[in-house]
């Protein structure tokens, strides 16, 4: 079998066939995860810890949220940055007082519906693999004990490696 590599860093199939990224050792991890152009020397110490995520964005991505759904658009240019940086991961944080249910989407009119996607829970934070959507459908969803607050507060996705 070919060897696999996603953004320059070796990765395996696990048991369920996701992608994992593969610690050689220390010094090779690092190597080919961050160009020493792009990261400062402290940076680049710390891509040689194995972290289960390592956040490679600068600024989160925040999506729209209501509780009828919402659907949003992935700036072309995160887009681009993403497929260079062969972005494998995503850490989400719902901040909100009450579930929310996330997916990726195929345009605008591709709203979330109860039942659909993830369900993640009030204050969680979370990392998944990702299948780098163009568009992200968001909504707020009521459960016992966790009606939908009034003032809904975006959700923040972080997109990195590893996970």
């Amino acid at each position: 079998m070919a060897d696999l590599t996603a953004g320059g860093v070796p990765v395996s199939r696990d048991s369920a066939g996701v992608l994992r990224e593969q610690i050689v050792s220390a010094g090779d991890s690092a190597t080919a995860m961050l160009s020493p152009t792009e990261f400062t020397p402290e940076q680049a110490a710390m891509a040689r810890l194995p972290l289960p995520f390592r956040n490679l964005i600068r600024d989160p991505f925040v999506p729209g949220i209501s509780a009828a759904g919402v659907t949003t658009a992935y700036p072309t240019d995160l887009l681009q940055w993403m497929a260079d940086k062969g972005v494998s991961s995503f850490r989400i944080i719902n901040p909100n007082a009450c579930y929310i249910r996330f997916r990726g989407a195929t345009g605008t009119g591709d709203v979330i519906k109860e039942g659909e996607g993830r369900l993640m829970a009030p204050g969680a934070v979370e990392c998944f693999s990702t299948q780098n959507p163009t568009f992200l459908s968001v909504m707020a969803v009521a459960r016992p004990s966790f009606p939908i607050p009034a003032d809904l507060v975006p959700v923040e996705l972080n997109y990195g490696i590893g996970g």
